[in-house]
This record gives C-alpha cells, structure tokens and sequence, in this order.
C-alpha cells in the first residue's frame, strides 16, 4: 500500500512539472510569436485587398485600359513577359507541386520515371530513330 502511494505521489509530482513546463513553453511561443505580428498584419492587408479586387473586377479592368493607353509599350512588353512566365509555370509546375508526392501523379519522380522510360523505350527499341546500329542490324 505504502508503494502504491509513493507512486502516485511521483506519477502526481510528474505531472504538476510537466503542466508548468507546458505552461512555460507556451508563454515562450506567445513571446516568440509576437515578432511575426506584423507579417501577419500585412498578410491580412494583401488578403483585404485581393478581396476587394475580387470583389470589384472592373478596378483591374480599368486601371489595366488606363495603363495600355498611357503606356502601349511598356504595357505589352509587360503583357510578353508574363505570357513567358505562364508557359515557364506550366511547364514546371509538376515538379514544383508534386515535390512532396514521391512517386504520385505529377510529382518528380513519377514524371523523371515517365521520362525515362520513354528514353529507355528509344534507345533499346530495335529500328528507333536515333539508333544507327539498330539500322545497320540485318
């Protein structure tokens, strides 16, 4: 019975320690947290004003006009260089979404395996194109 007691004596001393290091570490993250309040502040702006660009279309439209009209040039030199970028994004944008997804759909190593297996399937098929010992073969 004494045992018994001791032991939840320690189990209960266990726990109160526990409970104030759990108490500490929180007030810690509280702390550190506070350094990022303003990000998250302007996290906030940019998503208030995606909103209301959303919610508001004709602003963009508008502004975009008054942007052509004013400056034609610069406006289409930037209209090219983000059809550049858009065709950049869709040509990476497996690896870059699927980075995480191993050997999923769109991942790195699905599309890198995709690839070369095709490259496999080319330089082993007999009469590939690139292969001109497949085609001096009888």
């Amino acid at each position: 019975m004494l045992l018994a007691s001791a032991r939840t004596l320690e189990h209960a001393a266990r726990i109160g320690a526990l409970r104030a290091r759990s108490a500490q570490l929180r007030e810690n993250l509280a702390d550190d947290l506070t350094a990022l309040e303003p990000l998250c502040a302007l996290a906030d702006r940019v998503t208030a004003g995606i909103e209301r660009v959303r919610a508001h279309p004709e602003w963009l439209a508008g502004a975009l006009v008054l942007f052509v009209v004013l400056r034609p040039r610069r406006a289409f030199r930037f209209a090219r260089r983000l059809v550049l970028l858009w065709g950049l994004w869709h040509r990476l944008r497996p690896a870059v979404i699927g980075a995480e997804g191993g050997e999923g759909h769109g991942s790195v190593g699905s599309t890198l395996a995709w690839r070369a297996r095709g490259l496999a399937r080319r330089l082993f098929s007999r009469g590939s194109r690139g292969d001109a010992r497949a085609r001096a073969r009888p």
